[in-house]
């Protein structure tokens, strides 16, 4: 359904106020969040992070896990406050400037709701997924999380995702180059995302490479620390980021009716669990340096 105000006699004759209200709701629903897929990666994440723990308390509900008790202390004390901060001090850049300061009240308490209720949902059903045996799917999660993530920082809605990330402001996005994009790396947003990087990044890394080697260490698996962290943020910013910028490209050269179905076979292919190359990542990082484990967590993937 389309709607174009120009051609539309009524239009031109509705008051004033009510072309503002339309206005803004129309911007308000092309707005989205990234910060909705990270929470959600980050629960799926430290689920799968937790899966030998998980699998081996099965009296254990998942509320009074302690790493599900964790995982909602990063999200409240680093996670939740470092996104009120950008959508404070940077209101434009984090609504990828469809926004400012004036953003109405239940929008702002919705973020805050999100960035909390996504983490426990994608830690929640990996956590279930864990408890069936299912540990691929379960890393599946992890990966659609961040596809969507980077795929949005990417493409968004528009297709200048990438634009839109790295302009400072909306003028600038207004006049994107890439020397837009030159001077991002040294503005005020991206300074504060590298401090902000310092603190959550190993947080994050530290707590996954942690719960991964206690797991294995108690099922008398070898691991290091380095392969672990480099299976982690391997999966995240390499399989899941080069998915989601291959499907850009296929959608933006091909247009969506072609480009969609052919990022989804793609998709398909390489995340196959006997196929796909995300096994290896898969492997990596939730060591699973043994056939039988790997068999175990892939088969189930597609079965009831």
């Amino acid at each position: 359904m389309s709607f174009d105000p120009g051609n539309n006699p009524s239009w031109t004759m509705a008051p004033p106020v009510f072309k503002v209200v339309l206005i803004n709701v129309k911007e308000r629903m092309n707005m989205v969040q990234v910060d909705i897929f990270w929470s959600y990666g980050i629960g799926a994440g430290l689920a799968v992070a937790a899966h030998r723990q998980i699998a081996k308390q099965k009296e254990v509900a998942v509320l009074a896990s302690p790493y599900f008790s964790q995982m909602l202390l990063f999200l409240g004390l680093i996670f939740v406050p470092s996104g009120f901060w950008l959508l404070w001090e940077f209101s434009s850049w984090e609504t990828m400037h469809v926004g400012d300061r004036n953003l109405p009240v239940w929008l702002v308490g919705l973020f805050a709701i999100t960035n909390v209720s996504q983490g426990v949902l994608g830690f929640v059903i990996c956590f279930h997924l864990i408890r069936r045996s299912k540990l691929y799917a379960a890393w599946l999660h992890f990966i659609a999380a961040y596809f969507g993530f980077f795929f949005i920082l990417i493409h968004g809605w528009d297709g200048q995702g990438y634009q839109r990330f790295l302009s400072p402001d909306r003028a600038a996005f207004e006049n994107w180059s890439w020397s837009t994009a030159a001077t991002w790396l040294t503005s005020d947003v991206a300074l504060t995302l590298y401090g902000m990087g310092i603190i959550l990044l190993p947080v994050l890394g530290g707590m996954t490479v942690s719960w991964l080697r206690n797991g294995a260490r108690e099922a008398g698996i070898r691991s290091s620390p380095l392969s672990i962290l480099g299976g982690f943020f391997g999966s995240a910013l390499v399989f899941a980021f080069g998915l989601a910028l291959v499907s850009s490209v296929l959608i933006i050269q091909l247009g969506p009716v072609i480009g969609v179905p052919l990022s989804f076979i793609m998709i398909l292919v390489l995340s196959h669990p006997r196929l796909g190359i995300g096994l290896w990542f898969y492997r990596t990082m939730t060591v699973a340096t043994d056939g039988q484990l790997t068999r175990a967590a892939a088969k189930p993937v597609y079965s009831n």
